[in-house]
């Protein structure tokens, strides 16, 4: 049996994805490193695995594929671990690509999207009272902070229109401050977060590159309309003006904020019920897991 190692930072994308697997593949944590075991980026999690002979399953994050590999030293380890793993799981046809540089057995790639559960809000604070807001619309950008999420990218806007930005995640790497209209929290549970995205008009991405992004996936799941920076990881999810939008820049941001997102949404969360669905995910799991 399969256990899965999680020394993610608390509130992190990667984090809430080993505990969303751990309670679908009903697997137990460890911290760990054994036989059979299941880890998330292939640096942080190759560092610990290669070299010992183990049998392992390697998650692909974003960060390691995206970023990483551009570091000599970092692309050594992450090339021993995928040879190394028995399988790697990408989570869209993006990463699977970038992945076949690598001249690895393409057998044991496997893409498997990232599922949505239920999701159940709890009743954090309004919003608009609790931080005294009067401009007309609110956004939220949900994810710890560092260089690659490059959260002054819409700075402009929010300094000069009728616009609100209530960034939570907890300050990983940098020096920020953040002024006018630009409210930060430190990292929140994730039912606590999913009532800030039925408050607000919109969830905003702004990072340089992405894997699969779990908080655009639980704002489509709750019918908040997403706006999200062109790299390839978001349009691996959004397809422009469809279910949600694709931005180049804060003026193009600007302009589709002023959309009609009716019908969007609805596209959105249907688009995540059939595609990012917890049965085909588990089932995708499961075939690879008993092999």
């Amino acid at each position: 049996m399969y256990e899965i190692y999680n020394d993610s930072l608390n509130y992190s994308g990667n984090n809430t994805t080993l505990i969303r697997l751990s309670k679908l593949l009903n697997l137990r944590f460890t911290n760990i490193i054994k036989n059979n075991i299941i880890g998330i980026h292939a640096y942080k999690f190759g560092k610990k695995v290669i070299n010992k002979n183990i049998n392992f399953i390697i998650i692909i994050g974003g960060t390691d594929i995206n970023i990483d590999v551009y570091n000599a030293s970092k692309l050594t380890i992450i090339r021993k671990c995928l040879e190394q793993a028995k399988f790697i799981i990408a989570f869209n046809k993006y990463i699977y690509n970038r992945l076949l540089y690598f001249n690895i057995n393409i057998s044991k790639i496997k893409i498997i999207k990232q599922s949505v559960p239920i999701l159940n809000p709890v009743k954090f604070y309004n919003l608009r009272n609790k931080f005294n807001i009067r401009t007309k619309k609110i956004f939220l950008l949900v994810g710890n902070i560092r260089p690659v999420k490059d959260v002054y990218f819409l700075k402009n806007i929010f300094d000069n229109f009728n616009m609100t930005l209530i960034i939570i995640g907890n300050i990983i790497n940098g020096n920020y401050n953040f002024g006018k209209n630009i409210i930060h929290l430190d990292g929140l549970e994730s039912n606590y977060i999913y009532d800030c995205m039925k408050q607000v008009d919109g969830l905003i991405n702004t990072s340089k590159s992405e894997g699969m992004s779990i908080a655009i996936l639980e704002a489509m799941k709750l019918k908040c309309p997403v706006y999200a920076r062109n790299n390839e990881g978001n349009k691996s999810i959004i397809k422009h003006l469809y279910n949600g939008f694709i931005f180049e820049n804060s003026f193009e941001f600007y302009k589709y904020s002023e959309y009609n997102v009716t019908k969007i949404i609805d596209n959105a969360y249907k688009y995540v019920s059939n595609i990012h669905n917890t049965d085909i995910e588990k089932l995708k799991y499961y075939k690879i897991l008993i092999k």
